[in-house]
């Protein structure tokens, strides 16, 4: 069983691309897993949040990945992971202790690895539209000065942490989540159906 993570800032087309990609691999006769993590809302400084979310990352791992195995699962497609923990709470608010905690879990395999991370990049300037268009406003780290800093970390930053840990990354084409999503979903199967990776699931 193989785990594929989606990241990307809010308005990428996280979650429009995983449904479609599990769509077209349930359609290929795959046994396919979402999920979606999200915040609870509850107010906390970044380290609790960062907290909060290994912690259920944590428990999700332990307990749910040995029951997904067991009932034969193919793949898991997260729409955000711990990474993203990563870059909002750590990088984001530029806080070390954050960045540290994560690094650690990862080192102690008290988090999942994923086999491979797809990150999405769209202009600004039409993700902050489709966050309004969908959610009718803009949340805690959605202005255009926040999103163009957290491009700049899912560029510069991010890929320097996953090479350090050894989890590869692929980014998705650029541009309108519109005009490249076929583009982007047809790469995607081609990568992860098992001929790319020559072994069986």
């Amino acid at each position: 069983m193989k785990i594929f993570v989606f990241e990307g800032m809010d308005g990428s087309g996280k979650t429009t691309t995983v449904q479609a990609v599990a769509t077209e691999l349930q359609n290929l006769g795959f046994k396919v897993k979402t999920v979606c993590w999200l915040y609870d809302g509850v107010a906390r400084d970044a380290v609790g949040r960062a907290a909060w979310y290994l912690r259920r990352m944590g428990d999700w791992y332990k307990m749910e990945m040995p029951r997904l195995a067991l009932e034969q699962y193919d793949y898991v497609l997260m729409d955000r992971s711990w990474i993203s923990t990563l870059i909002y709470q750590g990088y984001l608010s530029k806080n070390q202790a954050v960045t540290n905690m994560i690094s650690q879990a990862v080192v102690k395999n008290c988090l999942y690895v994923p086999t491979l991370v797809f990150r999405l990049s769209v202009p600004v300037d039409e993700a902050l539209v489709r966050i309004q268009d969908g959610r009718g406003e803009l949340g805690e780290h959605e202005s255009p000065e926040q999103m163009a800093d957290l491009e700049h970390i899912y560029q510069s930053v991010l890929p320097e942490f996953l090479r350090n840990h050894k989890i590869p990354m692929v980014v998705l084409p650029s541009g309108s989540v519109e005009k490249v999503r076929d583009t982007a979903i047809d790469k995607i199967i081609a990568m992860i159906t098992p001929s790319f990776f020559n072994k069986a699931i």
